[in-house]
């Protein structure tokens, strides 16, 4: 499971990784995420929006 996890982060755009992890492994707000990356709050919901799609598609 771990494995498959790391596979699909692995396909996707750096910037969708990046902002997941931040998020997700690293416990950032969304502003901080946005602050650290240098985009939008908007652009940090997308990106971490498709990386759940992409986790969910995963597991199905």
């Amino acid at each position: 499971m771990a494995g498959s996890r790391h596979h699909t982060l692995d396909t996707l755009q750096s910037r969708c990784r990046q902002a997941f992890t931040l998020q997700r492994i690293d416990y950032l707000t969304y502003p901080q995420v946005a602050a650290a990356m240098g985009i939008s709050i908007k652009m940090v919901e997308k990106h971490i929006s498709r990386a759940l799609a992409a986790c969910r598609a995963a597991v199905q």
